[in-house]
């Protein structure tokens, strides 16, 4: 009886972690890929490809979700072009 319910929260707390963890991790990701943006803005200040560089950070934050959700695709096929979703190419 006791050993099930040491399991039971020993399962609630990895859980509990690998969510924290993972949390934790997509921060990390995100910052990271802000400031490279940004750097890549100071860099290349033409042309406005990386976004004005008076951008909100609610700006900065849909603008990056619109790059992380593009339907992007599959594979390419030398004879027909992208296959497999996404319109890029073509």
């Amino acid at each position: 009886m006791w050993k099930y319910v040491h399991l039971q929260f020993w399962f609630a707390r990895c859980k509990n972690y690998r969510k924290h963890r993972r949390r934790e991790i997509y921060v990390s990701i995100f910052s990271c890929v802000t400031a490279l943006r940004v750097c890549s803005r100071d860099v290349w200040p033409d042309g406005g490809e990386f976004g004005a560089s008076d951008i909100s950070p609610e700006e900065e934050f849909m603008a990056l979700r619109e790059v992380f959700f593009a339907d992007l695709p599959r594979e390419y096929n030398t004879s027909s072009g992208w296959v497999g979703g996404g319109s890029a190419g073509g």
